[in-house]
């Protein structure tokens, strides 16, 4: 679902220049970035090669920065200290958590999670 709403509103991010899934060897870490810039498509890019589990995981995550960070040029998912402080980082976690995941099969709403919770959520189902 991600994907396609990906697709459909901005750009193919599987077809994407630096997206050779099924070629790559080189990177190891799941990665996926969001460029914004004015006048241009928006571009969600999936780094690593990742399943499609995790490609939906981190393209759920950027489709959140791409519709709700229009202000900035680059975003990262980074799972630092200050990217998981960071308020653009909740924001998209929260997102792809509501996007993915049924609320129902949590003990606590999705608006009561805190970031931490939020990305355990998403780091536990990347593969």
């Amino acid at each position: 679902m991600p994907y396609r709403l990906s697709q459909q509103a901005f750009y193919d991010p599987l077809n994407a220049t630096y997206n050779h899934i099924s070629k790559c060897k080189v990177r190891k870490a799941k990665e996926s970035s969001t460029i914004s810039m004015k006048g241009y498509p928006t571009i969600i890019s999936l780094y690593g090669c990742n399943t499609p589990t995790s490609r939906r995981i981190l393209c759920a995550h950027e489709l959140g920065h791409a519709l709700l960070h229009t202000d900035t040029t680059i975003n990262r998912f980074n799972g630092t200290i200050q990217g998981i402080q960071n308020r653009c980082e909740y924001e998209a976690n929260l997102f792809a958590v509501a996007l993915i995941f049924d609320e129902d099969e949590f003990n606590i709403s999705f608006s009561q999670m805190d970031n931490w919770t939020l990305k355990m959520i998403l780091d536990y189902n990347l593969e």
